[in-house]
This record gives structure tokens, C-alpha cells and sequence, in this order.
């Protein structure tokens, strides 16, 4: 996956807006803003981008959903998710996230959103890692991998975020 320019704008926006979304505020004059801002480069990317953005939006919606506690454990699911493991190593991104979608259900939000944030931080998108980062480290905030792994994508794309962060969070 090459970073495109246009996908940086896009993303950008669906962070900002599933960030309105979990506040109840994607209805707000500010959600139409960004809703308006994505219609330009969306028309610009080719269909193959356009159903990667789509994915994207539906991975963020997954990181607001309320958690499973008891998540089942099969060994299709841990299969898919080497093989999803596998995917990212040949840089085969698209289906790398396809293949953790398959086993969302079987996996710890926290897990599925840390080995989305590696694959998206490897194909050059620090902000949408940092998000799914993020879910990861406030999900089981005692993981210092999560955090670590959050801090790290924080200081790519905001380095005075990433400092505030580290008082917060000496343990990592």
C-alpha cells in the first residue's frame, strides 16, 4: 500500500469524524464540515482506494463499540490472524485488515485494534495507527506494548502530544 495523499485526507476526516460520532456530535455543523471536506479527494482515489476508505470507516466504528468480555477462542481464528500476521509481512496490507475482519468476534478488541495499528503504521498512516494504538492501549491500559506502541505513532504525527502523554503514562 502506497501512501497516497488523498487517503492521508480522508483519513484524517473519518478520525475526526467517528471522534464526533463517539461524542454523540457527528450531526453537528462540524460533522457536515468534514462530511463535505472528504467529497473532493474521495473523487479522486480509484475504486480499489475508495473500498479501502470504506473499510477504514467501518474499523474505526469498531473501536466505539462496547467490548465482549468472553470472546471465543477457536483455532480458525487464531489461523486467520496468523495469516493475517503473515499478510502484513508481505506487505500485503488490504489483506491483512480483511483477514482480522473475519475474526473480529474471536479476538479481544484490544488485540484485533493493536494489529490493525501495525499494519496501517507499516504502510505509512502513523495517524490512523495512532488510533487504533490508541483503542488498544486504553482498552488494557496495563499492555506496555499498546502504550509503547501508541506513544510511538503519537510522536510521528504530533510530537507535543506524545510528550504530554508520557507523564501521564510513566510506566511505559
Amino acid at each position: 500500500m502506497c501512501v497516497n495523499p488523498n487517503i492521508q485526507l480522508i483519513a484524517k476526516g473519518l478520525i475526526d469524524l467517528h471522534r464526533l460520532i463517539r461524542q454523540g456530535n457527528d450531526d453537528s455543523p462540524e460533522g457536515e464540515s468534514i462530511r463535505d471536506a472528504l467529497d473532493a479527494p474521495l473523487k479522486r482515489l480509484s475504486r480499489t482506494e475508495k473500498e479501502r476508505t470504506q473499510w477504514l470507516s467501518e474499523d474505526l466504528y469498531s473501536i466505539s463499540e462496547p467490548s465482549a468480555s468472553d470472546l471465543p477462542k477457536d483455532a480458525t481464528g487464531q489461523e486467520r490472524i496468523s495469516d493475517g500476521i503473515e499478510a502484513r509481512e508481505n506487505q500485503e496490507s488490504d489483506r491483512a485488515l480483511a483477514l482480522l475482519r473475519q475474526v473480529r468476534d474471536s479476538i479481544s478488541p484490544a488485540l484485533l485494534s493493536y494489529h490493525r495499528g501495525v499494519i496501517w503504521l507499516e504502510a505509512g498512516y502513523p495517524e490512523i495507527a495512532a488510533e487504533f494504538f490508541g483503542h488498544a492501549s486504553e482498552s488494557e491500559p496495563a499492555n506496555a506494548s499498546y502504550r509503547a506502541s501508541y506513544l510511538h505513532a503519537l510522536a510521528e504525527i504530533d510530537p507535543d502530544a506524545a510528550r504530554a502523554f508520557l507523564p501521564q503514562h510513566e510506566s511505559v
